[in-house]
């Protein structure tokens, strides 16, 4: 007799077919077919992923009065009318796993799904710390740090079980909280067949996906990237693929010969395309108040960055989760100074840099392997 699939529930506050978050979980999804995952979310429209349901636009961001009037009451449970509808409709379908990622509105409803739902195990992924850095860097919701961190604790205390995205996280969590949590990395199958590349002798041509966590420090690497290829008497190219339109303005400062600024790509098709690159460019902030950040929290684009093969310049201080992953498996270079003086060797370094296949496939098995597969499915299995 064929057991019945585990029936889950999953919530997010983004749009399944957009950004670092959905490809996540895009990446393991598509390989638990044992499991039934209905995806609930909010967003502009409908998503083409199978098995998705809609339910409409994000109360929290938007027009900003609004958003500054309505932020406050929904996270500190004065408002809570429209989410708890959210959760309702998925309540009354009676799943027997509730999931959940802790940002924005997801917070809210994780907590309600628990307080109303008791008989319903709870899984709860935290992708970033919010308080610590997502709200804090924005100066919309900075005023509004101290309010989120009651229910964000409350969510992960609620939790049967709790993925977290980095083992940095997992440690500082497991330190500050004692919470007991998982780590789960996007799902890479394997490294793609890529064909062979031959460096272009007047160009330097440095790749780059997804946003930018801080346009200061990376206008710094821009200068100092314009001024070294000057001195090799090469011309610059950018490929910027999914940068916002704020950020993309920030381009100017580079003064590139030419800009490749794709808004949307497929990741396979950014896979072929950040190929041809010399090398990839990842950032964490210098900033001090960025520090719980960038210690906890890991970028999604080093994922496709190692299915690139291509060297990874990891602009960020030392202590970053991002340069101890470079580091450990010989991905690239780390250019740990927010200096334009300073970053010249490590330019230098990355464009001559000969990292091998082989530290690509340790990387991603390591980290990117089938066991953050099974690790989810251990968390949502009944």
């Amino acid at each position: 007799m064929t057991r019945p699939r585990t029936r889950v529930a999953l919530f997010t506050n983004f749009h399944p077919d957009i950004g670092g978050g959905s490809v996540n979980l895009r990446s393991i999804l598509a390989v638990l077919p044992d499991l039934d995952v209905t995806w609930f979310h909010l967003g502009s429209k409908p998503a083409s992923w199978p098995g998705s349901v809609w339910l409409g636009e994000n109360l929290i961001g938007g027009p900003p009065l609004r958003d500054i009037l309505l932020s406050p009451l929904l996270l500190g449970g004065i408002y809570k009318g429209r989410l708890r509808q959210l959760a309702r409709q998925i309540i009354d379908r009676r799943y027997d796993v509730h999931w959940v990622v802790a940002m924005n509105e997801g917070i809210v409803v994780g907590n309600l799904l628990a307080r109303a739902d008791h008989g319903t195990p709870l899984h709860v992924s935290v992708q970033d710390d919010q308080a610590a850095w997502m709200w804090c860097r924005s100066r919309r919701y900075k005023w509004l740090t101290a309010l989120v961190k009651s229910p964000w604790k409350r969510l992960l205390k609620a939790a049967r079980s709790v993925d977290v995205t980095s083992f940095g996280m997992q440690q500082h969590y497991g330190r500050r909280f004692g919470l007991e949590s998982v780590v789960v990395h996007p799902y890479v199958e394997k490294l793609p067949e890529l064909p062979g590349r031959t460096p272009n002798p007047d160009w330097v041509e440095v790749g780059h996906i997804g946003s930018v966590y801080d346009l200061n420090d990376f206008a710094v690497f821009l200068r100092s990237l314009r001024r070294w290829t000057k001195m090799q008497g090469k011309k610059l190219r950018l490929v910027m693929i999914g940068l916002g339109t704020r950020q993309s303005e920030t381009l100017n400062e580079g003064q590139a010969d030419a800009v490749e600024n794709i808004p949307s790509m497929s990741e396979p098709a950014a896979v072929q395309r950040l190929h041809r690159c010399d090398f990839v460019y990842a950032m964490y902030p210098f900033r001090r108040e960025a520090q719980v950040f960038r210690q906890t929290s890991l970028p999604t684009k080093l994922s496709t960055y190692v299915q690139a093969q291509r060297p990874v310049l990891a602009h960020t201080p030392a202590d970053s989760s991002l340069a101890a992953i470079v580091g450990e498996y010989g991905l690239g270079v780390i250019a740990a100074a927010c200096d334009e003086a300073r970053l010249a060797e490590p330019l230098a370094a990355a464009v001559r840099h000969g990292a091998l296949e082989k530290e690509f496939e340790r990387a991603r098995e390591e980290l990117y392997g089938y066991h953050n597969v099974e690790t989810v499915r251990a968390c949502l299995e009944t």
